[in-house]
């Protein structure tokens, strides 16, 4: 995960996030070495770009599936992250008030509908 994070054009080096590359092609049995010939090119095309994150994600997935498919891989992983685990703490605090002492026979059918109706 925190390979994910550090993947990024304008704070880190290019050396260290091509380590971070190996790593991730390394976990998910991608070529190594052929994400990182993949990284160099990708990096070469964005470099000097003021593109926002949004034209780089829509550039990634629109072109990466078919000129770099292993890197497109490593990608398509780390958009697929959720940035923050707010959305998943809210739904437990919502189970914590549905699903309370007096209530902890509840379905699971029924349990899903009460969380539904009250998120």
């Amino acid at each position: 995960m925190d390979s994910f994070v550090k993947c990024n054009l304008v704070s880190y080096p290019l050396a260290l996030v091509c380590q971070d590359i190996q790593e991730l092609a390394r976990h998910f049995g991608v070529d190594m070495e052929q994400c990182s010939s993949h990284w160099h090119q990708v990096h070469a095309s964005l470099e000097g770009t003021d593109q926002s994150a949004d034209q780089t994600m829509t550039w990634i997935t629109g072109n990466l599936s078919t000129s770099h498919p292993a890197l497109y891989r490593i990608a398509a992983v780390g958009l697929l992250l959720p940035t923050s685990t707010a959305d998943f703490e809210r739904g437990f605090s919502c189970l914590k008030r549905v699903k309370t002492e007096n209530r902890n026979c509840l379905s699971v059918k029924v349990l899903n509908y009460l969380l539904a109706v009250s998120l």
